[in-house]
């Protein structure tokens, strides 16, 4: 385990693996003094990440049923971003689908669905400086596809990022995401930040 995990710390997760309450579906696991190998739920992994790293995920949540939106064609658009799920970084707030930070180094990763939207791509942009941070990748949706990006950004000033998206094909209601209407939240896009240094 993480040499900065208290002892309490690291009985929650062995007790969490080998209790079943950790979302592991199979069956217990080998612990070889290292990470337990295998998936933990997302509370669980959420509860002792955010304790020893400086960490933050937001995510474009509607209500069971809801879908994410239109997409329109042909033109950068900003994800909604409307949820923080959790956040440990000084300085990092959301607002009005932007996420700010303080100047530092961070691992930045996003994803964003589209729904019958033909090509479609995804990117980091800078909105303080009007300029694109990182690239997602290119995709299809026909009939849906996610873009994913990751990168290590560096800040010298307070930036404000969001997460656009650019589809050759307009889809009104649902081409930002569907709704899977499970009576829970869906989500759509999400952003997860570490700050490194």
């Amino acid at each position: 385990m993480p040499a900065n995990l208290s002892s309490s710390q690291r009985a929650l997760l062995a007790q969490q693996v080998d209790d079943g309450t950790s979302s592991i579906a199979t069956s217990r696991i080998a612990r070889d003094g290292g990470l337990p190998v295998a998936c933990i739920n997302t509370a669980s992994f959420l509860t002792i990440f955010a304790a020893v790293q400086k960490f933050a995920v937001f995510q474009h949540q509607e209500t069971s049923g809801t879908a994410a939106g239109a997409m329109p064609a042909g033109a950068w658009t900003t994800r909604p971003l409307n949820t923080e799920v959790v956040n440990t970084i000084t300085g990092c707030s959301l607002a009005a689908n932007q996420v700010t930070l303080s100047p530092g180094v961070y691992w930045i990763s996003w994803t964003a669905p589209g729904i019958l939207c033909d090509n479609m791509t995804t990117r980091l942009y800078n909105v303080t400086v009007a300029a694109a941070v990182a690239l997602g990748s290119a995709e299809v949706a026909v009939p849906s596809c996610h873009s994913h990006g990751a990168a290590l950004v560096t800040l010298t000033a307070a930036s404000a990022l969001e997460v656009q998206q650019w589809a050759l094909t307009a889809r009104a209601g649902d081409g930002m995401g569907a709704a899977a209407s499970a009576g829970q939240a869906e989500v759509y896009c999400n952003l997860t930040i570490v700050k490194v240094g």
